[in-house]
């Protein structure tokens, strides 16, 4: 008897977590607020890798990231190769902000997104960015990081 209530409870469980797994998840608006969120959770989490002490962490976060286009990645690759870079890539500054960037606007056609956003490196200088991305499969991913005019 106990054998079979064990066996019961176990098909039970299975069918249950067969039904959850299969369950569709919500997907967020691919709106101007999420492609905003988007740009500035990716550029907070590249912040992070790069105050990291360790060696071309960096590199290893852009290569690893699901927030990012593959496209994005091979030219990160490819700046990050170029014996005479300057400055970072992402950022287009030798230095990290001393504050998040922070979306100020942001405009969405179709399945791409364009959100500018600023982050200050001392009190007096402004530093902005322009944030491409495209959708896809529901999540704004990074395709380009340029300087805003």
């Amino acid at each position: 008897m106990k054998s079979i209530l064990s066996l019961s409870l176990i098909v039970c469980s299975l069918f249950v977590g067969t039904i959850t797994a299969n369950a569709v998840m919500p997907v967020p608006p691919l709106d101007e607020k999420s492609a905003s969120a988007a740009a500035e959770t990716f550029l907070a989490d590249y912040l992070k890798s790069l105050a990291d002490k360790a060696p071309d962490k960096n590199v290893k976060f852009v290569a690893k990231t699901t927030l990012a286009t593959p496209e994005f990645k091979a030219a990160f690759k490819k700046a990050m190769a170029n014996k005479e870079l300057e400055s970072d890539p992402v950022i287009f500054a030798q230095d990290v902000p001393i504050t998040p960037f922070k979306a100020e606007s942001s405009k969405v056609k179709g399945d791409s997104a364009t959100v500018v956003v600023a982050a200050k490196y001392n009190p007096k200088e402004t530093s902005k960015l322009k944030v491409t991305l495209v959708a896809k499969d529901g999540h704004w991913l990074v395709s380009k990081v340029a300087k805003a005019k």
